[in-house]
């Protein structure tokens, strides 16, 4: 998708180079195009919108959301540019809608600011300066993936993505953190591309120190939990950097004025707020992936948090599990008075855990 013709060419040029495909959207995808965008504009793929997209916020959020629902395709590649004084505006609307959308999203903003790419970088957007670069990072993924990826979907968890695409995905996002000089990735980063490989997340949104919080978690259900986000502070609660049990707006914003606030105090240069979605404690189950040193595989493992400290209790399967492996694993978990529903709790989802651990075994991998 697109803000003008030239952009749509040099894409649709550099996605037939290096032998991509350009399926036509799904018919109620169509339909939703139809509704969102001017008449005098036509749908098809490339999807050019004349601008719209970019100085429509609900617009753009529209088209969004129709084209992460699409049946058709693996990934979205949203191509932005044009004036600086509407930047920080867009990327709020971007980042506000990353929580909401499952398919893995690549921007692509020509000729912005530095400042626009820290932004959607920091808001878990996959953003690159140049057309060809994007398209390069898929090419990428889709060759470097491996020879089962195009496994039977019915054998794979429910809204699993293609994995070509969330590898785009994880890709992107490292060599960004990578460039940056960091060696790790953040909170929000890790969980885009663990939503990219279908594993479900909490919903939050990112508030920087020019947003309204209020505003941006407006599609989220209270209470929230906000937190501090700084590649200098990897550990929030070490400085008082989380705060739970936000009730409503008000409180929002006083949060995130407060958390902006120690992060001056901190001397950060660079630091916003993330608002999320408060979790009721339950079962907690750690899930990891581990290279065997001889094999390079990745075998995830599933250990009990909540008795972690005083009786070790993990299961280790290898790469090649399937889901009945993942709840057998399960079943073989000497805590089984918590899993099965602990002093009157929601038992533990078996089937759903048993996805996740897939899930995990495709990032992995």
């Amino acid at each position: 998708m697109t803000i003008s013709g030239g952009l749509a060419v040099m894409a649709t040029d550099e996605i037939i180079r290096r032998s991509l495909s350009l399926p036509a959207w799904a018919d109620g995808t169509t339909k939703d195009f139809r509704q969102a965008l001017p008449a005098y504009l036509q749908v098809s793929n490339p999807l050019d919108t004349s601008g719209v997209m970019a100085d429509d916020a609900d617009i753009l959020r529209s088209v969004l959301r129709a084209a992460s629902g699409d049946k058709q395709t693996d990934l979205t590649l949203v191509c932005l540019g044009g004036s600086r004084a509407r930047e920080h505006a867009v990327v709020d609307g971007l980042a506000a809608l990353t929580p909401e959308i499952a398919k893995p999203t690549l921007v692509v903003w020509a000729g912005g600011s530095p400042e626009v790419y820290r932004r959607m970088r920091q808001a878990g957007i996959i953003a690159f300066d140049g057309v060809e670069d994007a398209i390069a990072a898929v090419s990428l993924a889709r060759a470097q993936a491996p020879a089962d990826a195009a496994t039977d979907p019915a054998s794979q968890p429910c809204g699993l993505p293609p994995r070509e695409a969330a590898r785009a995905t994880a890709l992107a996002m490292i060599e960004a953190a990578c460039a940056a000089g960091r060696t790790m990735l953040d909170e929000v980063e890790s969980k885009t591309i663990l939503r990219a490989y279908g594993v479900p997340c909490v919903a939050e949104v990112t508030v920087g120190p020019d947003g309204d919080a209020g505003q941006a978690a407006a599609g989220l259900s209270y209470p929230l939990v906000a937190k501090l986000r700084s590649a200098e502070v990897p550990h929030k609660s070490d400085v008082g950097g989380v705060m739970t049990g936000i009730a409503d707006a008000g409180k929002a914003r006083v949060a995130v004025a407060d958390l902006l606030a120690l992060g001056g105090r901190l001397g950060l240069r660079h630091a916003d707020v993330v608002l999320q979605e408060q979790v009721d404690i339950g079962v907690e189950l750690i899930l990891g992936a581990s290279a065997d040193p001889p094999s390079g595989q990745s075998s995830p493992s599933a250990s009990v948090a909540l008795r972690l400290r005083v009786a070790r209790d993990v299961q280790v399967m290898l790469p090649s599990l399937t889901r009945p492996d993942a709840c057998r694993a399960l079943d073989r978990l000497r805590s089984q008075h918590l899993l099965g529903g602990f002093r009157g709790a929601a038992p533990v989802p078996r089937q759903q855990v048993a996805d996740t651990v897939r899930s995990l075994r495709a990032n992995g991998q």
